[in-house]
């Protein structure tokens, strides 16, 4: 990864973290539901996407390590990252299920905790763009 985050790749983290917001998104792009987006996704899409593509833990381990705990902001995006790492999938077929992990309560932790860090992206993202 480049010394500096390019702005690109914090729009990158902020679209995925808002897919990973919003339960109506989720169901427009991951299951086709009155999708009037344009695009489709998954929720196994979106995780490489945000972890293989987008570098978040990478991303997250340089901010901790520049900023600390301090920023009440930050450490929302960290806990967010822990959610992420400690879910289980739900599975039929072999495949995860993409309906079942958005009716999953676990998974509904998880978007009101991406809705908190929406709610404090400007003060995330000017720390994130100086790494």
């Amino acid at each position: 990864m480049p010394k500096i985050l390019l702005e690109c790749e914090l729009e990158d983290i902020h679209d995925r973290i808002e897919e990973l917001s919003s339960v109506d998104l989720q169901n427009k792009l991951w299951l086709n539901r009155n999708n009037d987006t344009g695009r489709i996704s998954s929720y196994a899409e979106l995780m490489c996407t945000l972890y293989d593509d987008c570098f978040l833990e990478l991303v997250l381990r340089k901010a901790m390590e520049k900023y600390g705990y301090s920023s009440d902001a930050l450490n929302e995006l960290y806990q967010l990252n822990a959610l992420l790492n400690d879910y289980e999938e739900p599975y039929t077929n072999g495949d995860v299920n993409d309906e079942l992990v958005i009716k999953d309560s676990n998974w509904q932790v998880i978007v009101k905790q991406a809705q908190t860090v929406l709610a404090n992206w400007n003060q995330i993202q000017p720390m994130l763009s100086q790494l």
